[in-house]
């Protein structure tokens, strides 16, 4: 059975590092959208089936943890996992993040590795997967595989395919 790729919504006001971010991601078969400000940031989050939020702590000068608690209102996004980043080392973003139900916190710059290998254990959590499970019965079945508990994160791997980025103005 083929799976579908896991959607990413990439928020970040930094060009290189939304192009840095959805290159690695892209290259392990995830399917990236890029926003770079609030506007484009809730207007994909309204159109696209996400698996993933990936977001700065600021973002073109305002609170990426707002932002992200704004887009995890709308219905249907309640559960998807945020990951946020920042270059900011200090404590207070940290705690401010885990505030804002972050899944994540990853400190700027970061190794390509580590990303992958977080959002590979942010894919599985149990909420996910069952939302996930709950869409393919909904929607007849998208070609998703059926995950279970007794899947291992850090080894799953989805199938490498060419994916396309897409940045939404």
């Amino acid at each position: 059975m083929h799976s579908s790729p896991s959607v990413i919504l990439i928020i970040d006001s930094d060009p290189i590092t939304l192009t840095g971010v959805a290159a690695v991601l892209d290259m392990q078969g995830h399917e990236c959208h890029c926003a770079s400000n609030e506007e484009s940031a809730i207007k994909a989050a309204a159109s696209l089936p996400l698996d993933i939020i990936i977001c700065d702590v600021e973002v073109d000068g305002e609170s990426g943890l707002d932002l992200c608690t704004q887009i995890r209102t709308q219905i249907g996004i309640e559960d998807v996992p945020v990951i946020f980043v920042s270059a900011m080392q200090v404590a207070d973003v940290v705690c401010r993040a885990h505030e804002a139900n972050a899944a994540y916190f990853l400190s700027k710059p970061f190794v390509p590795e580590t990303l992958i290998e977080i959002v590979d254990t942010a894919l599985w959590m149990p909420h996910l997967v069952h939302n996930r499970s709950q869409h393919d019965m909904q929607s007849g079945g998208n070609h998703r595989e059926k995950f279970t508990s007794k899947s291992n994160p850090s080894t799953h791997h989805l199938p490498s395919r060419r994916r396309r980025r897409e940045f939404v103005q």
